[in-house]
């Protein structure tokens, strides 16, 4: 079975596939986010459940994956643009799109 190397602190460690951590560092757990560091620091460490293992604070992947919920939910839907080309926006009105 095809292994992943994830390397962590100066250190590797090998999953297979089928394994999802339960734990990532603060690198990692920005990378899963597709976010800076330091911006998963500033905007969102206070949202997340931390687990101390000596000096290392590691983040649950549950609590990662609560937070993508809750910003998906939070998002409007927005219309594929295949849908919008051609319209009008709403505001605009028929005599205000005429020159």
């Amino acid at each position: 079975m095809p292994q992943v190397v994830l390397p962590e602190a100066g250190h590797e460690f090998r999953l297979t596939p089928s394994v999802k951590p339960a734990l990532l560092s603060v690198t990692d757990a920005a990378a899963y986010l597709g976010i800076a560091p330091s911006t998963l620091y500033k905007n969102y460490f206070a949202r997340l459940e931390v687990v101390r293992l000596g000096k290392r604070s590691l983040i649950t992947m549950a609590s990662l994956d609560r937070l993508v919920d809750e910003s998906r939910s939070q998002q409007p839907t927005v219309e594929p643009a295949s849908l919008r080309h051609g319209r009008r926006a709403r505001s605009e009105s028929p005599a205000a799109a005429e020159p």
